[in-house]
């Protein structure tokens, strides 16, 4: 019987803890590239001499990437958001399933255009290669997919998704990976690693706070002097957290931001990152209206006292679909009682201790 010392056993979780770090960043890299029309982004997703099998197109993922960008480049702006990622390290080698939803609208040649949401996985074989954790195969499997008639709203003042280099986010992220070939490797992959998930924790309390109506908890993830830039609402963070909720509780019954394809760039004690989100809201009035929005948000990190937060944000809109409200009370969810709320109604409220904050 092998016994595995406690050091064995930290070095080894330590390992995939980076390793995991590390293929979640890649799996945001490859939805960046496809949504920015990036061909050579794409493909620096994927190990040398990788594969794909998506049935539209069964081969090499070089030669993807190519047929993909070239089939899109004419087209609107999409958006591929994936979650749901379970990983399994194995030594130099892993794989994962991944839950995507994709949102795209294409021309139809007789009437409105066609707004689409199509849901599904990625099954991904990963390898450690030069560059760090890339993609060797991938299989993708379709579970749904929702057609609509063209309902998409254009949301004034705030800047509009585009691909390549007209996007709001290309001067901003580079691409690259995290990569040191000096020093102690490992420790600064973690060093990498534990940064990413303090960021993730800065933009999960930010949704958290718009979505709950709580300013104070809003204002914590950011510098007081960092500066928010929305399209809608800008201006330094302590008042932009004030205004926010104020027109949020006084315009919407409800709102509800769920984030994913998280990609952080730790550049000491400063990062960047781009973060995709989709936004629902449902306004009060006689008229009330639901409204699904998909975005990123571009953010500027610094570390200060040894705390990261949040210096500069600003939203980048990509596409909306707007519709008279359909929410329903009783029938298909009668007995769900639990319903979100404002703070301090709202359950989280109490459930999470103030000193998380």
């Amino acid at each position: 019987m092998t016994v595995v010392e406690p050091a064995q056993r930290r070095d080894k979780a330590i390992a995939a803890l980076v390793a995991t770090s590390e293929i979640r960043t890649n799996l945001a890299r490859h939805s960046r590239g496809v949504d920015r029309n990036d061909r050579a982004l794409l493909a620096s997703a994927y190990a040398p001499g990788a594969t794909v099998a998506y049935g539209l197109f069964d081969g090499p993922a070089a030669d993807f990437a190519t047929i993909l960008a070239d089939a899109m480049a004419n087209g609107d702006v999409t958006f591929h958001r994936i979650s749901n990622m379970l990983v399994s390290i194995d030594g130099d080698e892993a794989r994962s399933e991944s839950y995507v939803i994709a949102y795209m609208r294409t021309p139809e040649p007789a009437g409105p255009d066609r707004q689409r949401w199509i849901g599904g996985r990625y099954l991904d074989r990963h390898v450690r290669c030069t560059a760090g954790w890339r993609i060797a195969h991938r299989t993708y499997v379709l579970d749904w997919n929702i057609n609509r008639d063209d309902a998409e709203i254009t949301l004034l003042g705030m800047l509009r998704g585009a691909h390549r280099d007209h996007d709001p986010s290309h001067d901003f992220i580079s691409g690259s990976a995290f990569s040191d070939s000096k020093g102690d490797v490992i420790m600064r992959a973690l060093d990498d690693a534990l940064a990413k998930q303090a960021l993730h924790d800065l933009v999960a309390t930010y949704a958290r706070g718009v979505d709950r109506g709580d300013a104070a908890l809003l204002a914590s993830v950011f510098h007081e002097d960092a500066d928010v830039v929305t399209g809608v609402i800008d201006g330094k963070a302590p008042d932009f957290s004030q205004r926010i909720v104020a027109a949020v509780r006084a315009n919407f019954r409800s709102c509800f931001h769920s984030l994913a394809n998280e990609y952080f760039e730790i550049r000491g004690d400063e990062a960047v990152g781009e973060t995709y989100v989709i936004a629902y809201s449902a306004t009060l009035g006689d008229d009330p209206q639901e409204t699904i929005t998909g975005g990123r948000y571009l953010d500027r990190f610094v570390k200060r006292d040894g705390e990261w937060k949040i210096a500069h944000r600003r939203f980048v809109f990509d596409w909306a679909s707007s519709h008279n409200l359909s929410s329903e009370v009783g029938g298909a969810y009668e007995g769900l009682n639990n319903n979100g709320s404002w703070a301090p109604l709202d359950l989280s409220s109490t459930f999470f201790d103030n000193s998380s904050r």
